[in-house]
């Protein structure tokens, strides 16, 4: 979007800069969100050391026994998945009601999904409100950026202006001196 404005023999260029792809890419990538339910689920943890060559680097650690079998593991990652991704986020519950209202809606859905199917999916009685309050816990603070838009308007936060000075003086060239 360019707008431009005329004042007293300037021009001033307004236009929003996109983004740099990295940070873009930070902001909407979910894949290490949703790969810390997948690590949770399975009985794991993450485990960050500096090696050799002082490079970052991240090891699966198994702490415990998965809280879900196969089939359960699939199928709370594909919700979460469903819930949790670049398209939601860019979602507008235009008030505090509304996102209260949907988070409750959410926590009482993925409640009756999970109890319904615990059996199938090898969720034992002591792990079951846990695994929802994980779940719950962690979208209903990835939703908040849904709340008045706020994800759409910090897109817009980053504005470039530019100002190129015009020059009214027919004598001049490339606003050098005049002839």
């Amino acid at each position: 979007m360019t707008e431009t404005e005329e004042q007293k023999g300037s021009s001033v260029d307004t236009y929003t800069a996109p983004q740099s792809d990295s940070l873009i890419h930070y902001k909407y990538d979910t894949q290490s969100y949703i790969q810390h339910f997948k690590i949770t689920l399975q009985g794991k943890i993450i485990e960050y050391y500096e090696d050799e060559y002082k490079n970052i680097v991240s090891k699966e650690i198994k702490i415990g026994e998965p809280l879900v079998n196969d089939c359960g593991f699939q199928a709370i990652v594909n919700r979460i998945q469903s819930i949790c991704n670049s398209q939601n986020v860019h979602g507008n519950l235009s008030d505090q009601s509304l996102y209260q209202n949907y988070i409750s809606k959410l926590r009482f859905n993925i409640n009756d999904e999970i109890f319904v199917n615990r059996k199938e999916w090898g969720i034992l009685v002591r792990n079951y409100e846990y695994i929802i309050d994980s779940i719950m816990d962690s979208l209903s603070l990835f939703l908040t950026r849904t709340i008045n838009n706020e994800e759409r308007k910090s897109q817009m936060q980053s504005r470039y202006v530019e100002t190129n000075t015009v020059q009214n003086n027919r004598g001049s060239f490339l606003g050098i001196g005049k002839r």
